[in-house]
């Protein structure tokens, strides 16, 4: 009769007193994949390409129209903004007629041409940023431009009649949003394993005290 309750009391710890692990393992598991993701996100920032945007107005001597005269000056254009800028990637994402344009000659075609340069530094795009913006690169770049006309082949001549650039990366930096700082670990809740250990212990001595009697 000892005996049985012996195995009694052994069943009641296995099936009660089984230490009860708490869920702040999962918590704290979370925590260390958003640090090793933010660790990430840092490093990929490092190589990202330091973004300037802006646009050029220029007029040519044409009898093309307006969406043929982008297509052709295209490719020159871009070679030129790399040679005036120093930017190590350039990009014509739009091209239309000038709204608005004043025609000089019946047969002259304004065009606006939005571009993309792209830089390695944040200091480099600063650089080119006051370098478009300042006086007289207007004229530097039309040089570079039909320079570029001539190179390609081209009997298009270009009249540079404004150019405007802004650092974007820069602007979207002052505008975002600082990230929300992570949550401190919550406090490790009061783990009753201990507890539960010196509890069955406790039974499995006396179960085995009984047994002897």
């Amino acid at each position: 009769m000892m005996k049985i309750a012996s195995v009694a009391a052994l069943g009641f710890v296995a099936a009660a007193d089984v230490p009860v692990f708490s869920s702040n393992d999962d918590y704290d598991e979370i925590n260390l994949n958003i640090r090793l993701l933010a660790s990430h996100n840092v490093s990929g920032n490092a190589n990202a390409t330091f973004l300037v945007t802006g646009s050029c107005d220029s007029t040519y001597n044409t009898a093309d129209t307006p969406t043929d005269l982008c297509t052709a000056v295209k490719a020159p254009t871009e070679s030129a903004l790399m040679s005036a800028t120093q930017s190590a990637t350039s990009s014509i994402n739009n091209c239309g007629a000038k709204a608005a344009s004043r025609r000089l000659s019946a047969s002259d075609v304004a065009i606006t041409q939005a571009y993309t340069l792209g830089f390695t530094s944040a200091s480099d795009a600063a650089t080119a940023t006051s370098t478009i913006n300042g006086a007289g690169f207007a004229a530097t770049f039309q040089t570079a431009l039909n320079s570029a006309l001539a190179s390609a082949g081209s009997s298009l001549t270009a009249s540079v009649d404004s150019f405007t650039g802004v650092d974007a990366t820069a602007a979207a930096a002052t505008t975002e949003a600082p990230a929300p700082t992570p949550a401190a670990p919550a406090p490790a809740a009061s783990s009753s394993s201990d507890a539960s250990m010196v509890k069955a212990t406790t039974a499995i001595a006396a179960a085995v005290f009984a047994s002897l009697f």
